[in-house]
């Protein structure tokens, strides 16, 4: 893992996954393989009738923290952050498609924070 591997870190606390607008003026993100949400998201969403795009927007939805690194990089650092944090994962990516989030869910997509 060489110095220049970690590109940015963003806190996914209020705003959720808007808050990876914030790292770059013109490329987005697509998240295609997000974490599993605790069955508390799941009973919230049902209980309270929110939609999902209003839970990713409000919740962080178990991921707390994104850190985007270079693509040649991307196993070895995925790897180091496994073997210290349980349920660590590469969520998605970034792609050239405009300011957006995009997500698995069609339903969730951001163009602002």
């Amino acid at each position: 893992m060489g110095p220049h591997a970690i590109k940015a870190i963003a806190h996914i606390t209020g705003g959720g996954l808007s808050n990876l607008l914030r790292l770059h003026g013109s490329l987005g993100w697509h998240i295609d393989s997000p974490l599993e949400p605790q069955p508390e998201f799941e009973w919230m969403s049902q209980v309270g009738s929110i939609s999902q795009l209003e839970m990713h927007r409000t919740f962080n939805m178990g991921m707390g923290m994104v850190i985007a690194v270079s693509e040649e990089s991307s196993e070895v650092v995925e790897e180091w952050i496994s073997d210290r944090l349980t349920g660590s994962k590469r969520v998605g990516r970034v792609v050239d498609n405009g300011r957006l989030v995009t997500h698995s869910d069609s339903d969730v997509v951001f163009s602002h924070y």
